[in-house]
């Protein structure tokens, strides 16, 4: 028979341990074993070095709120999914993630969330094998984490939480996202709530939030002379001659596209390397400084890509958007290229 006072002792020494792991990216490299996707095996942030400074202020008692606007495929989730297993291995809490509908969450869970629990081991041995766990509630030792749509109002409301993850944001119903809010009333000193996002429509409600954080903008520094500067599509180049009157010849931009320097001028080639040294002195840079205290917000664009797509294809991508709308009035590919690949809120 477990002696209850025993396991008291042990809770409490786990508590109150000093933390040898240190920073949550160096722990997250060095326990989770295997990641879902296109791109499995151990976790590594090298290859999106952008998500780092994010993870780092998931940790940070002095950040309440933070708010990620980011290109499609190029690891927004992951953010929630490897705080998820930080948060059960290493600080737990009543946590609730939410996607925007009940079957997204569910498939999101068995898919992502759980593969990566399953293959951390710190977190595994803290699965509860005496509460019973379902898909949308996963009970671990102290921490009870809800995986729900944020479609359904009653997912927002009743529980008391400490962390609060929300993804894909731009789909939730308007007011949805400050109810969820309220479920963190209990915990306003020591809790987190973390949203992720691509670009929505200017007024909407994870747009709104977005604009009262200090708006960290992912800064790259130019190979040539080092001046620290954004990622702005119109410092796309397009080579000579790629377009005449039959208009533009995609695969000479594809195979010619450079980056000018606002600065100096230089042209990066388009390339993997040349993407992998503009992020090697990356940082994000605020540029909301009257942001309220512990209010921060993250947005980087699909042209800091290392593995993601050349500044080419979104060239051609860019291009084919005009041409539909130019021949068509067809506005939808141009929404979608801004909001996905951009990484902002549509506004008409």
């Amino acid at each position: 028979m477990i002696d209850p006072a025993d396991t008291y002792e042990r809770n409490l020494r786990s508590i109150m341990a000093p933390d040898p792991d240190g920073d949550i990216v160096d722990w997250l490299e060095a326990n989770v074993k295997s990641m879902p996707g296109a791109m499995p095996g151990i976790f590594r942030v090298e290859s999106t070095p952008y998500l780092a400074p994010i993870l780092r202020a998931m940790c940070d008692p002095e950040i309440q709120t933070i708010v990620v606007f980011g290109a499609v495929q190029m690891g927004k989730s992951t953010l929630l999914e490897l705080w998820s297993a930080y948060i059960a291995g290493r600080a737990p809490g009543p946590t609730l993630m939410l996607q925007d509908v009940d079957q997204n969450a569910k498939d999101w869970r068995l898919d992502r969330l759980k593969h990566i629990w399953d293959h951390t081991p710190a977190v595994r041995s803290r699965i509860s094998t005496t509460e019973k766990s379902n898909w949308h509630t996963n009970q671990f030792q102290r921490c009870t984490m809800w995986i729900l749509g944020a479609e359904n109002k009653r997912n927002l409301q009743r529980r008391s939480i400490r962390y609060l993850g929300g993804d894909e944001v731009w789909l939730w119903k308007k007011g949805h996202l400050n109810e969820a809010l309220r479920r963190r009333t209990a915990f306003t000193w020591n809790g987190k709530s973390v949203f992720i996002s691509q670009g929505g429509h200017d007024g909407d409600d994870i747009t709104n939030l977005w604009n009262i954080t200090d708006r960290r903008e992912w800064m790259f520094r130019c190979l040539a002379c080092d001046a620290q500067q954004g990622y702005e599509f119109d410092q796309l180049i397009y080579p000579e001659g790629a377009k005449g009157g039959d208009g533009w010849d995609v695969d000479k931009v594809k195979a010619g596209v450079k980056y000018k320097c606002k600065s100096c001028g230089h042209m990066h080639d388009d390339s993997f390397v040349v993407r992998t040294e503009m992020n090697n002195k990356g940082e994000f840079v605020p540029m909301n400084t009257s942001a309220p205290k512990g209010m921060v917000g993250f947005h980087w664009n699909a042209l800091c890509g290392q593995w993601g797509m050349s500044w080419g294809s979104l060239a051609e991508e860019a291009i084919m958007a005009k041409k539909a709308f130019d021949e068509h009035g067809d506005e939808t590919s141009r929404i979608e290229f801004k909001q996905k690949r951009l990484a902002v809120s549509w506004s008409d």
